[in-house]
């Protein structure tokens, strides 16, 4: 459980410590298999898309232009066994929700950071380095800075296109008003931080995700954040960067 929490921790923040604690979880496992020799592979509604996935996967490797190439690639699938690692330590549905909860803490604190950082236009906690002053977009000093968070521009858009989604299916997991509250607050503050990461790839990414979550739960739902995107597209109208960014993601 350590390692789950340090994995939460460090999702927003840093791929290095997030990975350190995934090994580490991975290391308990089979220290576990070894001493009660036991292990058994979980039975989850994934495993036959995630095999047919894998064998596809393998199959187009071997017939790539650059087999060595693609065979480095091919790492990349150890990403799904962080499914499994988590199917295997979460026990119930209020485990999850506990763990999501301290997802969108962290979450939003590294958002936070990273809008602080527009406004401030300098990274806090890497003053003594020449990476503490930030990028601008195209490189151009008078351009919009393209805030990092606690790590790059790139990586925390990425993070936050993955766990915006999270936090709107979680927001329809709670009942209490107040907790909808603090995780609209939460997916608020996510998407400005995402937004002005001016990452066109990871603004697609997160309206897909939202969009497939709420034409899943029904059209009411979609209908909601359909309303969300509006209104953040009303922002987006009020900042020319922004817009410019969207209609070439668009455009391309």
């Amino acid at each position: 459980m350590l390692s789950i929490y340090g994995f939460l921790l460090f999702l927003p923040s840093s791929i290095a410590f997030a990975h350190t604690c995934l090994t580490l979880l991975v290391l308990t496992y089979l220290i576990e298999a070894i001493i009660t020799k036991q292990f058994s592979f979980p039975q989850t509604p994934l495993n036959l898309p995630l095999a047919g996935y894998v064998a596809i996967t393998l199959i187009t490797t071997m017939f790539a232009v650059d087999v060595l190439r693609s065979l480095r690639g091919i790492k990349s699938l150890l990403n799904i066994g962080v499914f499994y690692l988590f199917y295997l330590a979460i026990q119930d549905l209020r485990q999850l929700k506990k763990l999501t909860a301290l997802l969108m803490l962290f979450t939003t604190l590294a958002a936070s950071y990273g809008i602080l950082q527009y406004y401030l236009e300098v990274d806090l906690f890497r003053l003594s380095r020449p990476v503490s002053f930030l990028k601008h977009l195209n490189n151009d000093l008078k351009a919009p800075l393209r805030i990092p968070g606690f790590s790059s521009y790139m990586t925390f858009s990425g993070q936050l296109a993955m766990i915006i989604p999270l936090l709107c299916i979680y927001i329809l997991a709670v009942k209490r008003v107040s907790q909808k509250g603090l995780i609209a607050i939460s997916i608020l503050l996510s998407c400005l931080a995402l937004l002005w990461t001016y990452t066109r790839s990871a603004w697609i990414a997160t309206v897909c995700g939202v969009t497939l979550i709420g034409y899943m739960k029904g059209k009411k739902l979609l209908l909601l954040f359909l309303l969300l995107f509006l209104l953040l597209l009303i922002f987006v109208v009020f900042q020319p960067e922004l817009l410019g960014r969207g209609l070439s993601a668009i455009s391309t």
